[in-house]
């Protein structure tokens, strides 16, 4: 049976990391109880949870950083002082991270709406809502259903949850091996541009998608405990570090152009003599670049379809619940 939801319902995330159904509170005032009960009812705009949820969506960008860190790290470092300061920074970040992840629900939902709500049962301000049926779309696109017990809330937030680590643990296998295959071929310091350059994109892409949460997270991120000043430091210039380089890179080989430019026109001769053994190592080094590129970005494509395909296995669990309970009679169970 599909009742309509009331305050302190249990429900489950598709991103949630941990298995851990929280309980939903309401936004808007009202005067509308369960019969049984006594919690107020809820309407198409009580997005809340009681407590945040840790999303996995900053938890799969950290296990995908680290593990490229964690491979030019092993190009670059060496010895167990060395190592120890990766694990200190490592371990700070994914404090941070966890920190984070732990405090995006309420922002990300507010201003959402509860879909296939009821619309011509109105009360508490608004339209009534259901079990099983009524779903939320955050921020971070995961996607909250709300159960009829603590029990079935729980199995469902577990098996979510469990595919959830299964998308990390790609995304670590994943970039690991992409980093590691461009730092075997093109150096660790192309291995420190790659991380750069993914770092800033997920910043970007981040900042795009989810505008109203990039302020809100850097504040909490400020007031993670234990987080030292240098560690973030770190991780707040890590997605600058490629675009410095790539900046210098620009304006050195410019000036070099430049000068070039000057000679040629006295001597253009023994200028394109002197050049052209450089001209043919760069055009060997540009061809190794791209194709390095091509299939690491290939490996990588492959990763996130992978995980794409684990995501849709949550998503077709609601959409299962949903059928299942659609033709359910809808239980009326409301007192002013």
């Amino acid at each position: 049976m599909k009742g309509y939801l009331e305050e302190k319902a249990w429900v489950s995330c598709t991103l949630d990391s941990f298995g851990t159904p929280r309980q939903l509170q309401k936004r808007v005032p009202g005067n509308v109880y369960h019969k049984s009960t006594t919690n107020l009812m809820l309407v198409k705009q009580d997005t809340a949870v009681i407590q945040q949820f840790t999303c996995n969506s900053p938890m799969k960008t950290f296990f995908g950083a680290l593990a490229k860190a964690l491979v030019v790290a092993a190009f670059v470092v060496s010895g167990p002082v060395g190592w120890l300061i990766v694990g200190a920074i490592a371990v700070a970040v994914l404090a941070a991270t966890v920190y984070v992840a732990s405090h995006m629900c309420n922002s990300g939902l507010e201003g959402k709406l509860w879909l296939n709500y009821k619309e011509n049962v109105k009360y508490n301000g608004g339209e009534g809502v259901f079990y099983l049926h009524s779903t939320i779309i955050c921020a971070n696109k995961g996607t909250l259903v709300a159960s009829e017990s603590f029990e079935a809330a729980n199995a469902l937030s577990n098996k979510m949850a469990l595919r959830n680590w299964g998308q990390n643990a790609t995304k670590f296998a994943v970039k690991a091996f992409s980093s590691f295959i461009t730092c075997t071929t093109l150096g660790p310091a192309a291995g420190t541009i790659d991380l750069g350059l993914d770092l800033g994109k997920d910043y970007v892409v981040d900042k795009v998608d989810n505008k109203s949460l990039t302020a809100a997270n850097n504040l909490n991120l400020l007031k993670t405990p234990g987080l030292s000043n240098s560690a973030y430091k770190a991780m707040s210039e890590a997605p600058l570090l490629s675009g410095r380089l790539i900046a210098d890179a620009v304006k050195g080989t410019t000036a070099d152009v430049a000068s070039f430019i000057r000679v040629a026109r006295v001597a253009p001769r023994l200028s394109f003599g002197l050049i052209k053994p450089g001209l043919l190592s760069a055009a060997k080094g540009v061809g190794k670049g791209v194709g390095i590129g091509a299939v690491t970005w290939a490996i990588e494509y492959a990763g996130e379809r992978a995980e794409n395909k684990i995501a849709s296995y949550n998503e077709a669990d609601i959409k299962m619940l949903d059928k299942i309970n659609k033709a359910a009679k809808t239980i009326v169970a409301i007192k002013e």
